[in-house]
């Protein structure tokens, strides 16, 4: 799987556990838009950040404690081309 849309799917931070499975995917693009991730969604995403080139993250009540925990994870040699808070 290369891109993963998930817009408005009643996904929950704690939800993102099973997305945490992925981890060392092929996963470029991943669209979590208009869901209720919260700051626990930030924990989950660093295990599929390292191939993504766009994450759209726009609307999902995520706080300032999840961007910090999201900044840290992306990094210098990180793929992402596009972030949407």
């Amino acid at each position: 799987i290369s891109e993963l849309h998930l817009k408005q799917a009643s996904i929950s931070g704690y939800g993102l556990q099973a997305l945490a499975m992925l981890e060392n995917s092929s996963l470029q693009v991943l669209d979590l838009a208009n869901n209720d991730l919260g700051n626990e969604g930030a924990i989950y995403l660093k295990y599929v950040m390292q191939n993504l080139i766009s994450l759209n993250l726009a609307n999902t009540k995520m706080g300032l404690r999840g961007c910090s925990d999201l900044c840290k994870t992306i990094t210098n040699d990180n793929r992402l081309r596009f972030l949407d808070l």
